[in-house]
């Protein structure tokens, strides 16, 4: 029986391929076309910007490995213009690349929601589930492979961030205040070592990041940031365990919006949304994926709902400390433990979670698309 294809076989495939191709371009698609990474480049809402719109462009410059890629959105609430180029030069397997950007973005590396039900339930029910922060940033990277699935990269800058408030009204109930995130000035250093997913339907797989960064700013005084972040999945029994953990650590002076929030949907199911955070963190959570078979029901002549659904029961904790006093999220206390189940169903592609907080039986639910989608969404 053949075996899937992994993502370790197409990136060691794709260095032979440009070890012969020199400096020839790779890409199959055309060298100028429009280009957008998600549905939510494109149009989006939050409680800050209201509606925004957007485009960018993908442009290569004929006989050579330059890639451009501007990006232009507008908020229809705050009346903001935001953007965006970034210019990449493919150097044999390593990739130089150079950004100057301003953009508006939730502040926290862990994601919570696939962002095109975000803009859904903002709109139609005042539920944001991101915190705003507005970026100037210039920055000059340096990416270079280490493994077939692993690089390495190092990136110089500087960074000014603002806060922002909320504009925006949903069309039923009110949204939450934005938080001050904005941190000043500061000129930036980062080094971080990746090692990607092995690919689609892989039993057994481990991927993670770890990141140092440093931060120099005069009137703000300088910072140190350092996460490590990891996902493990093996076989176990009939089904596959799963298990992630992210650990965050910044200095006392560490700028609002590169510190750290959990809770709720997306990292503590069953404790309020984003109710801990601070300049250090820790998250993990373990999950035993079962596949059960259920009954398929028929969506017209050539699709189903698919015959199996995945039952995930899971177990969870969190720990905060060191918060901010002009922010809404405070610590622990101790670690926040969480107990719950998940389904996946409609061949795997939503998601729905429950869980219960195991130190005062609190217990929430939420309903979301599958996270192999949110970066197209």
């Amino acid at each position: 029986m053949a075996q899937p294809v992994n993502r370790q076989d197409i990136e060691s495939l794709r260095a032979e391929v440009e070890r012969i191709a020199g400096a020839r371009a790779l890409s199959g698609l055309p060298s100028q076309r429009l280009a957008a990474g998600s549905l939510s480049d494109i149009a989006r809402v939050n409680r800050v910007q209201g509606l925004a719109l957007g485009f960018g462009m993908q442009l290569g410059l004929k006989g050579t490995r330059i890639h451009l890629r501007p990006a232009i959105s507008y908020g229809t609430s705050d009346q903001r213009l935001l953007g965006s180029i970034d210019a990449t030069w493919d150097i044999g397997a390593g990739r130089l690349g150079a950004t100057a950007e301003r953009r508006i973005f939730d502040f926290s590396e862990l994601p919570v929601i696939a962002p095109l039900l975000n803009s859904f339930t903002s709109q139609e029910g005042g539920n944001d589930y991101g915190d705003y922060v507005l970026v100037h940033g210039l920055s000059l990277s340096l990416r270079h492979p280490v493994g077939a699935r692993t690089w390495l990269r190092g990136t110089i800058g500087a960074e000014e961030s603002q806060s922002v408030s909320t504009q925006a009204s949903p069309a039923n109930g009110s949204y939450r205040p934005n938080p001050p995130l904005g941190g000043g000035s500061h000129q930036l250093v980062r080094l971080e070592l990746e090692r990607g997913a092995a690919g689609i339907a892989v039993m057994r797989d481990l991927e993670g990041e770890l990141s140092l960064e440093a931060g120099l700013g005069e009137a703000e005084g300088h910072y140190v940031r350092a996460t490590a972040q990891g996902r493990w999945t093996v076989p176990a029994g009939q089904g596959q365990l799963r298990s992630q953990v992210y650990i965050g650590s910044g200095s006392e002076r560490l700028p609002a919006y590169r510190s750290f929030v959990l809770g709720g949907r997306g990292t503590l199911v069953g404790e309020p949304f984003r109710a801990y955070g601070g300049r250090d963190m820790a998250l993990g959570q373990v999950e035993w994926r079962i596949g059960v078979p259920i009954p398929a029901l028929g969506l017209g002549s050539y699709a189903s709902t698919g015959a199996r659904m995945i039952l995930a029961p899971f177990v969870a904790a969190g720990y905060a400390a060191r918060p901010y006093g002009e922010l809404p999220w405070n610590v622990t206390a101790g670690v926040r433990p969480v107990a719950g189940l998940a389904l996946e169903w409609f061949m795997g592609i939503i998601r729905v979670e429950a869980g219960v907080g195991l130190r005062d039986g609190r217990a929430g639910v939420t309903v979301d698309i599958n996270r192999d989608w949110w970066g197209l969404l």
